[in-house]
């Protein structure tokens, strides 16, 4: 059995195929001395993306160096093919493996592109790879066709013919059935899996028990939507020296994991169980709406559109999301908020008879006017004065009695808003805040005050 990490490959599709290059360093190096067989690096591709979605041989080589295991590149057939295979644009983008740090090109195809995938087999040949065909979305088609889609690349020079499982839908019943059509090719057969229904590991199980030879896995199961089987998992199950990725694990692969958040949930799941494009699930979780406006999103896509990723159901929804995002971002980046009463107002009465009846605090008018025009930030005045729900004091609410002061003392023109609501900011100025860093030392904070 031959274990092959695709984590640049597939996990790319979440950092757009940019990694730094001393994260890849140790990658390569942490993963070669546990002994996997095999490292996809990324694609070769005419698409835009970042350095690992071209995998140009002379960067790649320079950061690989040559103590590592073997190395492959994957092209997706569709981006060659126009009408017909685009001989001349594959043959300026893949070089002969001789001028290359790959021994390895994964094509990626449908069935649907077996006569160009044919052509493009033997050209990668002529070029001195090991062509392994990796075929999509086998989950949809009858046994009758899979059979025909396997006769068809039996007498072809590919070292491995895969099946992925592009959906995360296969049950270890149809893997095992897809595997032995597949065996009878006469080739030797990998499995790429998905974990949209928490069946990645054991799928992969039981393909090599039934004789597969090649096996996929990404870090932490860094891939496409809710992503792949562990590498580590399958490193542990079958005894490769797993020690030697543990810590890049914790200390690299963790920390992306939080942040991009792959990974099973239930949107997941249901673009499985409904052989959903994983992209909808995945862009859709990205944005800042509950998960059942998401599944509602993913029950209503058309039939038509389940197995290709379609814009225009997540289109509005991001650009709304990506508008307000920016909103914070710019307010919290520029943006101050400022209590009342005991920071600007002195309030020494209290609520007294409603009025703003005291003098500045000292100092609140020349810093207010530093924070404005000499620091450049927004200044919003929180407080409960603003409440819509305050009485009416000399037929005025509680906002226009602030900003009448405000004038009174020659800072209206620096302050920004004055509202009940907390604002978006990247500080609060506050007499009755108390600055949180754990609980623990908030609650002694209180019991020092008697509370």
């Amino acid at each position: 059995m031959k274990l092959l990490d695709c984590t640049l490959r597939d996990g790319g599709y979440y950092t757009n195929w940019t990694f730094n290059d001393d994260f890849v360093r140790e990658f390569v190096k942490s993963l070669s001395m546990t002994g996997v067989d095999i490292i996809e690096m990324g694609y070769k591709s005419p698409l835009k993306g970042g350095k690992y979605r071209k995998c140009d041989d002379s960067f790649i080589g320079n950061i690989v160096g040559n103590d590592r295991t073997d190395l492959a590149f994957m092209i997706d057939a569709k981006d060659f093919i126009n009408g017909e295979v685009d001989v001349k644009l594959l043959k300026d983008i893949v070089k002969p493996s001789s001028e290359s740090p790959f021994n390895y090109c994964r094509l990626a195809i449908t069935p649907q592109q077996i006569k160009e995938a044919l052509l493009m087999i033997d050209l990668l040949d002529e070029l001195g790879y090991k062509v392994i065909v990796n075929t999509m979305r086998v989950s949809l088609l009858e046994v009758p066709e899979i059979r025909k889609f396997c006769s068809s690349l039996s007498n072809t020079k590919v070292v491995a013919l895969y099946f992925a499982d592009s959906f995360g839908s296969l049950l270890p019943t149809r893997v095992k059935e897809i595997v032995g059509i597949f065996k009878e090719t006469g080739k030797d057969i990998g499995i790429h899996t998905h974990d949209n229904l928490g069946l990645a590991f054991a799928n992969s199980l039981c393909a090599v028990d039934n004789g597969v030879e090649y096996i996929d896995g990404t870090l932490t199961g860094m891939g496409r939507g809710v992503g792949n089987v562990r590498t580590e998992q399958l490193l542990m199950y079958y005894d490769y020296d797993y020690k030697h990725i543990i810590d890049f694990i914790e200390n690299k692969m963790l920390p992306m994991k939080e942040k991009y958040n792959w990974g099973w949930s239930h949107n997941y799941m249901l673009t499985g169980l409904k052989e959903i494009h994983p992209t909808y699930c995945q862009r859709l979780q990205s944005l800042l709406i509950s998960g059942s406006k998401v599944q509602s999103i993913l029950n209503n896509i058309d039939d038509k559109d389940k197995t290709s990723f379609n814009e225009s159901y997540v289109d509005h929804m991001e650009l709304t999301h990506n508008k307000f995002l920016n909103k914070i971002e710019v307010a919290e980046e520029s943006q101050l908020g400022l209590d009342f009463d005991g920071v600007i107002h002195k309030n020494s009465k209290g609520f007294h008879d409603g009025t703003i009846y005291d003098e500045p605090i000292d100092g609140a008018l020349n810093s207010i006017k530093y924070l404005n025009e000499t620091l450049g930030y927004d200044l919003v005045i929180y407080t409960c004065k603003a409440n819509p729900e305050r009485p009416l004091i000399d037929g005025k609410n509680g906002i226009e009695l602030i900003w009448d002061w405000l004038e009174k003392y020659g800072v209206k023109d620096n302050i920004k808003d004055v509202t009940y609501i907390k604002p978006n900011a990247i500080v609060y100025i506050d007499d009755r805040a108390v600055n949180f860093v754990t609980w623990e030392e908030t609650l002694q904070f209180l019991q020092s005050k008697g509370m």
